[in-house]
């Protein structure tokens, strides 16, 4: 991963496919490898090298251009889809966020000390909000909220009355102009 010449040659090479949950490269399934500890260690330092994250942004936008969806990631709203019309920036305390990493780790048979995972975690978190193209942090219209204490249906109810608040918003703002909602201005990217 530290090779910026392979794995650019890698990225220009490689055809990335994404349905519902599943995603594809080059037509063979690895969903359920994207979330493993080695695959975001090698995401964080790959996306360190500007023609990668320039590459990915373009096929993220072309998996876009598909139609609704909602997408997650830590550039999603400041750099790939700045124009989504819903954006939120979830956070949690380190020990929150170590935890339930490990908890999704351990459910998926992936045995992982807390101490070393909370290490990892921190690592990325530096390298992430301290690198020059697409940083960590909160797209300046994104909703930020704090998920400590809370559990995935509470924060998953919380963005669900945001969204719903944002569209009653752009259809009363449409209806007032005289003009009816498409799909197209309602659609798109909510990250």
């Amino acid at each position: 991963v530290e090779d910026v010449a392979a794995v650019l040659e890698v990225a220009r090479r490689i055809r990335i496919d994404v349905d519902q949950h599943l995603i594809a490269v080059d037509g063979q399934d690895i969903s359920g490898m994207v979330r493993t500890p080695e695959v975001s260690a090698a995401s964080s330092t790959i996306a360190q090298y500007p023609e990668i994250r320039e590459l990915m942004v373009r096929a993220q936008r072309e998996i876009g251009e598909r139609g609704d969806f909602v997408c997650e990631g830590r550039d999603q709203g400041t750099v790939v889809f700045p124009e989504a019309l819903c954006k939120f920036f979830l956070t949690a305390s380190a020990d929150c966020r170590a935890r339930r990493r490990q908890n999704d780790l351990l459910q998926r048979g992936i045995p992982i000390d807390f101490d070393e995972l909370l290490q990892q975690q921190q690592q990325r978190d530096h390298r992430d909000s301290t690198r020059r193209s697409g940083p960590l942090t909160p797209a300046a219209d994104a909703m930020v909220i704090d998920t400590t204490g809370m559990s995935m249906e509470e924060v998953i109810e919380r963005m669900k009355t945001e969204v719903s608040r944002r569209v009653r918003e752009l259809l009363d703002l449409n209806s007032g102009t005289g003009h009816q909602a498409s799909n197209h201005t309602t659609g798109g990217p909510w990250t």
